[in-house]
């Protein structure tokens, strides 16, 4: 069944602004992100309009979501990924229009790599930042973050051509062309992008095409999707060292090719009891050719080439029930097969296959159930249980929160469980692989408030995540075990809204403690970003943006472990409309040309100046 070719579309909707906390009428729209329900007090999102500040990737757009760290491990070629308050990356479960696309097979550890991603295809963010294996099962450990693609017209035909270049030789142009078919929609979207000279030593070639297909039957919603995408990338190793230490100038190739897929069907919104189907793929194939990197502090790695491919199948089936006006309950099941099939050589003087092949199934019956008893009182109860050839998990979460009639506050709790199950690279790899592995755990609690005005809103929160069973290398062994633990805990703030008719703004700050028996790479204390945008006309708009971090451990095999300066970069741009469907912006990126590095001897782009042009009809 695994290389059967099935398309998900996420069913549950995903707003498309700001974070609000939506009460369970007719007209709102069900979130399947921390419940499907209704979209939880905690759920954080980006800042609206993404497309403001003009992102060149798609980790830009991340780094404006509070308590979410964008991270590049190796220049423009290098893998990009998201850490969620402090949490490894592969932590975090993500979803593109409801599909999961993490890949368990990766060396890397398994989270998904954002320069997989044109930027240009992103509607939306939200990150619901704790865990959520109750809603989603295994990955979710540290949060969810859903990725919501550009949604078909509903009427009309409308299209765009969108073409950008940069000082630093990068360029990129998208096409767009969508059209309202009765009661649905159609949409085609293909673009390429390279980035140029972005960063020393490291090159970027994307190529990504969207398919998707709306359609009403009777009341019934159906929507289905396909997402294609091609990279081809050079860059030095992770942990060599960079262009500024790597003692073997010889780079890595890394080429991708992702498929991600979906089909949702739902009944009608009204509905007492409310059925849902959906229906996932993933195939993601990674062949990389890494050199060796030399000895250094560090003991050397040896040169490594693999052609690894991964196919995930998911269906998730489920029913809605609206028991009374104040209680709704959803019950559900769903089947999830993964395979991973993978060839490679070492070279430890002399070559050593190193394939493998791999698949696990996963079977889960969850359950929600969410009670309104009045005066701005809800209560969520939510479990699952997911059952695997070996074991069964059984993970549980509740919240509450309050919200006063009349009043412009809700306070917030929850408490949540996350598990990980060991990555299929783990189990697999004949060099390292340890199949007696138990899963990563996580637990979670957190509180806040969130304060909703007339022209701002903003959200505070405090939380502890603790992370145990973690899985490590013991070199002793020359195995993978469980044997770490982590607890991080920390505070944040964030908030958005207007100062007069013609300022927008947002800010968020995080602030972390860890307490770890090892040492964590790139975990600063705080982090934070803020944004204006002033739009003293209606043709006219410009603005700026900060991201600002503390300092960091890092290492890499010549240096070993060092103190990485933080950073405080900004941004500015401004954007021209001479006509409706005319669109002129210009951006300068780190426009102070601040000097910092994200890994240690990969320093971040300098100040680069971006032009775009979007035509739109």
């Amino acid at each position: 069944m695994i290389n059967k070719v099935f398309l998900l579309a996420a069913l549950a909707s995903i707003s498309d602004g700001r974070a609000e906390v939506q009460p369970e009428t007719d007209d709102a729209p069900i979130i399947v992100l921390g419940s499907r329900l209704s979209e939880p007090a905690g759920t954080l999102r980006t800042p609206d309009p993404i497309g403001a500040a003009l992102p060149p990737t798609a980790l830009d757009v991340l780094a404006t979501v509070p308590d979410v760290r964008a991270i590049s491990t190796g220049g423009a070629g290098g893998t990009r990924f998201v850490s969620i308050r402090g949490a490894e990356p592969n932590f975090a479960q993500v979803l593109i229009d409801g599909v999961r696309v993490s890949n368990p097979s990766s060396s890397q550890g398994g989270g998904f790599d954002f320069a997989q991603l044109d930027p240009g295809l992103i509607e939306s963010l939200a990150v619901a930042p704790a865990s959520r294996s109750a809603v989603h099962g295994a990955d979710a450990l540290s949060g969810v973050l859903s990725v919501r693609l550009i949604d078909a017209p509903s009427q009309g035909v409308s299209g765009g051509l969108t073409a950008a270049a940069d000082t630093a030789e990068g360029h990129a142009l998208t096409a767009r062309l969508g059209a309202g078919l009765g009661q649905g929609g159609v949409l085609i979207s293909a673009g390429a992008s390279d980035t140029g000279d972005l960063t020393e030593g490291s090159t970027l070639e994307r190529r990504q095409a969207l398919a998707r297909v709306t359609r009403t039957f009777n009341s019934w919603d159906a929507s289905a999707f396909l997402l294609y995408g091609e990279t081809e990338r050079g860059a030095f190793p992770e942990s060599s060292g960079g262009p500024a230490f790597a003692a073997n100038r010889e780079r890595e190739r890394r080429d991708t090719r992702a498929l991600i897929a979906g089909l949702g069907v739902s009944g009608p919104e009204a509905l007492r009891v409310r059925p849902s189907m959906r229906l996932g793929y993933y195939d993601d194939t990674v062949v990389a050719d890494t050199p060796a990197i030399f000895p250094g502090v560090f003991d050397p790695v040896p040169a490594l080439s693999s052609d690894t491919d991964f196919k995930r199948f998911e269906a998730t089936a489920d029913v809605r029930v609206r028991l009374t006006d104040a209680l709704g309950l959803v019950a559900g099941a769903s089947l999830q097969e993964e395979r991973a099939d993978s060839t490679g050589v070492i070279d430890l003087g002399f070559p050593l296959p190193t394939g493998f092949s791999i698949d696990r199934d996963q079977t889960s019956l969850f359950a929600e159930a969410q009670w309104r008893p009045g005066s701005g009182l809800t209560v969520s109860l939510a479990a699952r249980r997911d059952a695997f050839e070996e074991d069964t998990e059984v993970t549980a979460q509740s919240s509450v929160q309050y919200a006063p009639p009349g009043s412009r506050w809700t306070v917030f709790a929850g408490y949540a469980e996350g598990f990980r199950r060991p990555s299929l690279f783990a189990l697999a790899f004949p060099l390292t692989a340890n199949p007696d592995l138990r899963p990563e755990r996580s637990v979670s609690w957190e509180g806040g408030l969130v304060w909703a005005g007339d022209t701002a809103r903003w959200r505070a929160s405090v939380y502890r995540n603790d992370y145990t069973d973690l899985i490590d290398f013991d070199p002793v062994l020359f195995t993978t075990v469980n044997r770490a633990e982590t607890v991080i805990q920390g505070a944040s703030i964030s908030g958005e809204g207007e100062l007069g008719d013609a300022l927008d703004w947002s800010a968020s700050f995080t602030a972390l403690d860890f307490d770890s028996a090892a040492p964590l790479r790139g975990r600063p204390d705080w982090y934070g970003q803020a944004r204006l945008i002033w739009r003293p006309v209606q043709q006219w708009r410009a603005g700026a943006a900060a991201r600002f971090s503390a300092d960091f451990t890092d290492s890499s095999i010549p240096t070993g472990f060092v103190e990485l300066d933080g950073h405080f970069a900004v941004d500015i741009f401004g954007e021209w409309r001479p006509r409706e469907t005319v669109a002129i912006s210009l951006a300068v990126r780190n426009a102070l040309d601040e000097d910092w590095s994200d890994a240690v001897g990969f320093p971040a782009p300098g100040r680069v100046v971006r032009l775009q042009t979007a035509l739109t009809y």
